[in-house]
């Protein structure tokens, strides 16, 4: 063997350069409205006074956004079907766009909410269409390494959120935030306009009108009624929130059997063939304790450190903010490593690291110093460093071509629903527990909750660890074409 022949072997697999180049339009994109998801947080204090309204109104501007994501994503497998990626792209663009203008122009709440609905929709647009071209047009053998690269995008962006939110709010006022975000999405935007050409024919799928109406209508009401079993446990839900939740999860099915129905005729809005692969339905499966854990551990921890432990806002961001830049870090070291060492020598040991992190959680009391609070924290977000890039690695490694849209829709949905179902229930535990305890009330009643909330996080997290036995790529025949 020569040393020419050597060298060849051994250098590092590179993409393409125009693959590289719509990558990276995608990524700015993405980094984008994620920051934006969560730059209002901080600012409600300063909402709730500039517009004289309550909290209860207020958190609508987080809620909208969510029954949004929900509602808009599955029909995202059709849209991709019908439409190019340039198209999509645009689309998606605009109406963020006109979103941030109303937001930065508003003088009343229901202008700003509007906004955030409109950020909401160009923002479920986006993020499924990033993966599925990622699947497109990324080679097979790099496909762990760019989604671990990924990560460092979709982790760093929500950790920056808050600060720069606070940062900005307090310098100029919360109009900013989104005069800050217009200039950057519009330059994104004409950046795509001129170098994002990916080949597309589109699909043969008709719109089915009863599926779009049960799953725009199914998943919001789930999630509504999901995000309320935290006020009805404090007994000020506008309305019992198992109405909502048994009404959404009928539609949910109604939609789930008729997509079973039509997927034959190629006439359904979310081709639920996906589930045939036992890769990808395994790790769904996976990704939803994953996300019903992580969710509900990421708002008990400041509920904790300002509630029990009698921390500052400020403090806890900081406590917070490495772990998900840590995260984001580790994410490129991960894909590497499943693409040398495949998914199981990876996912079994992250997996007890979240186990392990979120067990020291349920160990917190009234005196724990706030170096161990960060460790536990730092932990958890280490070990999903190595969970979700190799997740979303199989789940759409293990699909053909035609169903990459379908995937990535699906995948989006039920981080949605996971997401919220797992705010909701930590929070109910937290609260029963407590006695209907806030952050200003008795420590000793709150981490009482708190205590709970993190030993429910502690059991999910030990069946996921058992569960990622299950987890192993499946050998994938593409369609003749």
């Amino acid at each position: 063997m020569t040393a020419s022949t050597t060298e060849s072997q051994s250098a590092k697999p590179k993409l393409p350069s125009h693959v590289f180049r719509i990558l990276f339009i995608l990524l700015g994109a993405n980094f984008v409205v994620s920051l934006n998801e969560t730059v209002l947080g901080v600012a409600l204090p300063v909402l709730m006074r500039d517009l004289n309204i309550t909290a209860s109104v207020g958190q609508w501007l987080t809620t909208a956004f969510l029954l949004t994501m929900a509602a808009v994503i599955p029909v995202t497998g059709y849209l991709q079907s019908k439409f190019s990626p340039r198209q999509m792209f645009l689309t998606a663009m605009a109406v963020f766009i006109a979103g941030t203008v109303l937001g930065a122009l508003s003088a009343n709440f229901e202008v700003l909410l509007l906004g955030r609905v409109l950020q909401a929709a160009g923002t479920a647009l986006l993020m499924p269409l990033f993966m599925t071209t990622m699947m497109k047009i990324v080679p097979e053998n790099m496909r762990g390494m760019v989604m671990g690269q990924v990560s460092l995008v979709f982790a760093v962006a929500p950790a920056l959120g808050p600060a720069a939110s606070g940062l900005i709010v307090q310098a100029w006022g919360w109009h900013a935030l989104f005069w800050v975000v217009l200039p950057i999405a519009a330059v994104a935007t004409f950046i795509g306009a001129r170098h994002l050409a990916i080949d597309h024919e589109p699909g043969t799928m008709t719109l089915d009108v009863l599926s779009l109406g049960l799953s725009a209508v199914g998943f919001s009401v789930l999630i509504y009624g999901l995000s309320e079993v935290g006020s009805a446990a404090r007994g000020d839900a506008p309305v019992n929130p198992l109405i909502p939740i048994a009404v959404g999860l009928v539609l949910v099915i109604w939609f789930v059997r008729r997509q079973l129905k039509l997927a034959p005729l190629n006439k359904g809005l979310l081709n639920l063939a996906t589930f045939k692969s036992p890769a990808f339905t395994n790790s769904t499966v996976l990704m939803v304790l994953m996300m019903f854990s992580l969710f509900g551990t990421i708002i008990i921890i400041p509920i904790y450190t300002q509630g029990v432990l009698h921390q500052t806002a400020l403090a806890t961001g900081l406590l917070m903010m490495p772990g998900g830049l840590l995260q984001g870090l580790l994410g490129g070291v991960a894909g590497k490593l499943f693409d040398r060492k495949g998914a199981r020598r990876i996912l079994v040991p992250a997996m007890t690291g979240v186990a392990l992190s979120v067990a020291l959680m349920a160990t917190f009391g009234t005196e724990t110093p706030m170096w161990e609070v960060f460790f536990a924290y730092s932990l958890l977000s280490a070990s999903l460093a190595f969970v979700f890039p190799v997740l979303f690695g199989i789940s759409m490694g293990s699909l053909s071509h035609d169903l990459y849209s379908h995937g990535s829709a699906t995948i989006g949905v039920v981080q949605q629903v996971a997401g919220a179902a797992g705010t909701a229930g930590f929070v109910a535990v937290l609260t029963v527990l407590s006695g209907g305890a806030t952050a200003s009330s008795d420590p000793i009643s709150l981490n009482n909750g708190t205590h709970g909330a993190f030993l429910i996080g502690t059991i999910i997290s030990l069946v996921a660890a058992v569960f990622a036995f299950r987890v192993r790529p499946d050998k994938v025949t593409q369609p003749q074409e």
